[in-house]
C-alpha cells in the first residue's frame, strides 16, 4: 500500500470532518450544513461506509484529502503531511513529495528563519537593546518574549536579506515572494526595519507573516505594518495568538476577541488565556469560521472608543450568521485590555467572568449616550439599536429585546414591531448597496 492510500485508510472521514463542522446522524450517513456555500437546509452528506462526502447543493465532494484542501485552502502535499502527522505516519521524502513541495510551505520555512533572525537580534544582539528595554518597560518578561517569539528588525535596510541569502541561500525572488524584501532591479531591501516584530502564526504553527510596530510613538510612518498579501498570508484569514491559546479557547468554549498583539500578550500574562486579536477591528467571515472550530461563544473586547463601538456593530451580523453566541466584555479602568490589566488585574478578570449579552449592552450603551428624555435622543437610540434587533435570527430572542426597547422608549411593542419591519428592510437595502 503506498503512503497516500495508507494515510487515507487510517483517517476516518466522519472523525476528521467532525473537527470542522457539526455532523448529525441521518440513517446510515451523516448530514450537515455545507461549509462551502450558504444554505438553510443541510445538503452536505458524509458516508462512513464509502469514506466520502458530497454536497447536493454545490456539488462539491471527495475524500479526506479533498475536504482538507478545500476547507483549509491547502495544496495536496500540505494536506498529505497534515493527515499523515495526524495518523502517526512518517512520510518518506521521495521524489513525489520533494517535486510537489508547496510554494506555501517554502514561504513557511523562510518566514520561520526570518522569525529566528528577528528574535536573535532582539534578545542577543546589541542592536536590539533599545527594543528590549521598551518591551521590558511595557511589562513583558523574557518568558513572554520567548513564548510569542517577539523580535526586532534592525535599522539597517538589508540586514535580514543579507542573512537569508548569504547564510540560508535563499534567492531574492524567494525573499520577495515571502513578503520579506522589496526588489528594485538587482537591489534588495528589507520590507521591515527598525520595528518590533510579531511573527504571525496560523493555527497549525506555521509562520505566515509578520506585524511590525514602530519603536517610538513619535516615529514617522504607520504604527503597525503587516506583511503584504502573499501565497501564505491573508490578513482576513488570521487571528493573532490562536496557535498558543486555542486549547484554552476550546476548554472554556469562549474566545475573547481583542484588537492588538499587546492586548493578547497582556491577557495571557495575567492568566486570561482564551484570547485572540483580530489585528484591528475589521472582523471577517473567515476569521469567525476559523474561531467556530474551537468555540461557540465569542466575547468582543474592543477599545471603548467610537471605533470600537462601530466595530461591535459591524462584527455582530458576521458572528450571528455563523450561529455563535456573542457577548461583550466591558473594559474597566483602561482604554484597552493591556492598560486595564496593569491598572486593576482583579477588575478585568471579574469583568471577563461577567461578560454581557451583546444586545443588552448595545441598548444600555445607546441609552447612556443619547438619553431618553428628548425626542432626538429616542430617535438616535432607535436608529442605533433597532436595525440590529430587527435582524436577530432567533424569533424568541428578537421579541424579548424588542420588548425591552419598547419599555426603554415608553412606547408599545406594536409600534416597535411595525417600525422594525422597515428597519430590517433598510438594513438589507444598505447591505446590498455596500456589497
Amino acid at each position: 500500500m503506498d503512503q497516500v492510500a495508507q494515510v487515507r485508510e487510517r483517517t476516518d472521514v466522519v472523525e476528521l470532518l467532525s473537527e470542522y463542522i457539526t455532523l448529525k446522524k441521518a440513517g446510515r450517513n451523516f448530514k450537515a450544513q455545507c461549509p462551502f456555500h450558504t444554505e438553510k437546509s443541510p445538503s452536505f452528506v458524509v458516508s462512513p461506509e464509502r469514506q466520502i462526502w458530497h454536497c447536493f447543493g454545490c456539488s462539491k465532494g471527495g475524500d479526506v484529502f479533498t475536504f482538507l484542501m478545500d476547507y483549509e485552502h491547502l495544496e495536496f502535499p500540505e494536506a498529505l503531511r497534515l493527515l499523515a502527522k495526524r495518523a502517526g505516519i512518517e512520510l518518506q521524502q521521495d521524489r513525489f513529495l520533494s517535486g510537489q513541495a508547496s510554494k506555501k510551505e517554502a514561504v513557511f520555512k523562510i518566514n520561520k528563519d526570518a522569525a529566528d533572525f528577528y528574535h536573535f537580534v532582539l534578545t542577543k544582539h546589541p542592536v536590539g537593546k533599545k527594543a528590549m528595554a521598551y518591551l521590558v518597560q511595557r511589562g513583558l518578561s523574557d518568558k513572554l518574549i520567548e513564548t510569542f517569539k517577539i523580535g526586532f528588525s534592525p535599522r539597517i535596510g538589508s540586514g535580514l536579506a543579507k542573512y537569508l541569502s548569504g547564510k540560508k541561500k535563499y534567492t531574492n525572488e524567494q525573499l520577495f515572494e515571502a513578503g520579506l524584501a522589496t526588489l528594485r532591479g538587482s537591489r534588495v531591501s528589507d520590507f521591515f526595519f527598525n520595528r518590533i516584530m510579531f511573527p504571525l502564526y496560523d493555527h497549525r504553527d506555521n509562520v505566515v507573516g509578520f506585524s511590525g510596530r514602530i519603536l517610538a510613538e513619535d516615529a514617522s510612518g504607520p504604527k503597525y505594518i503587516n506583511t503584504r498579501e502573499t501565497i501564505a498570508y491573508h490578513k482576513g484569514d488570521l487571528v493573532y495568538g490562536l496557535h498558543i491559546t486555542k486549547e484554552a479557547i476550546r476548554k472554556q468554549n469562549q474566545a475573547i476577541l481583542v484588537e492588538g498583539e499587546f492586548d493578547v500578550i497582556a491577557c495571557y500574562k495575567y492568566g486570561v488565556s482564551n484570547v485572540v486579536a483580530v489585528k484591528g477591528t475589521a472582523l471577517t467571515e473567515n476569521q469567525v469560521n476559523l474561531l467556530s472550530r474551537f468555540t461557540q461563544k465569542i466575547t468582543v473586547c474592543f477599545d471603548g472608543d467610537s471605533a470600537g463601538q462601530e466595530a461591535i456593530h459591524r462584527s455582530l451580523p458576521i458572528i450571528e450568521k455563523k450561529g455563535l453566541t456573542t457577548t461583550v466584555l466591558i473594559i474597566p479602568g483602561g482604554k484597552d485590555p493591556d492598560e486595564s490589566l496593569k491598572n486593576n488585574e482583579l477588575a478585568f478578570k471579574r469583568a471577563a467572568k461577567h461578560d454581557e449579552n451583546v444586545y443588552q449592552y448595545l441598548l444600555d450603551y445607546a441609552m447612556q449616550k443619547y438619553g431618553t428624555d428628548t425626542i432626538e435622543g429616542m430617535k438616535k437610540i432607535t436608529d442605533d439599536v433597532l436595525p440590529i434587533y430587527a435582524n436577530i435570527q432567533n424569533e424568541i430572542i428578537k421579541e424579548h429585546f424588542l420588548k425591552k426597547l419598547s419599555v426603554a422608549l415608553d412606547t408599545t411593542l406594536e409600534s416597535i414591531l411595525s417600525f422594525s419591519y422597515f428597519a430590517k428592510r433598510r438594513a438589507k437595502g444598505s447591505q446590498s448597496i455596500s456589497g
